[in-house]
């Protein structure tokens, strides 16, 4: 260690330019921004009965956050349910183009996922979602999943991080 603090062998931090400050408070802003819409409009919704016109009916807001809870963990446990599926798929389709693949794999996270949405629907005496309302959210959710890019996806597909090989 040297006298300045640093290891040896470590390039001095460099502080960040005012470029990439505004940059950093503009993207955390930004979010903030969409975080308030969203609640804002959550907010909206369920006061004004839209919900209602969807064939969404709740008890309570109480009801409705355990409802998207419920829907949190069903997600965890069939993102590791539909592994296998999807490993048996690709090996399956291997010489098939790859839109036929995506499309299957979009079929199968779609199927169980509206099981899953249906599953908690009847579980829960708090919520109620009307068949085509469960359709529909599940097809919204499912293309916000697959529009909104993956940065982690991303960083593998580019190789293993730095040191982790």
């Amino acid at each position: 260690m040297s006298d300045s603090g640093q290891t040896s062998g470590t390039p001095p931090e460099e502080p960040m330019s005012f470029k990439e400050k505004t940059l950093a408070v503009s993207a955390f802003a930004l979010f903030l921004v969409f975080v308030l819409i969203f609640v804002l409009a959550a907010v909206f919704f369920l006061f004004t009965g839209t919900f209602h016109l969807l064939g969404i009916e709740y008890d309570s807001w109480r009801s409705v956050f355990v409802f998207i809870g419920a829907g949190f963990v069903a997600d965890l446990a069939l993102g590791f349910l539909l592994l296998f599926p999807k490993v048996l798929c690709t090996l399956y389709f291997a010489r098939s183009p790859r839109w036929q693949l995506f499309l299957f794999l979009l079929l199968l996270q779609f199927t169980f996922d509206l099981i899953s949405v249906h599953y908690i629907d009847e579980w829960m005496d708090g919520v109620s979602i009307g068949s085509g309302a469960e359709a529909a959210f599940v097809l919204i959710m499912l293309a916000l999943d697959k529009l909104l890019p993956d940065r982690k996806k991303e960083k593998w597909a580019q190789g293993p991080p730095q040191g982790m090989s």
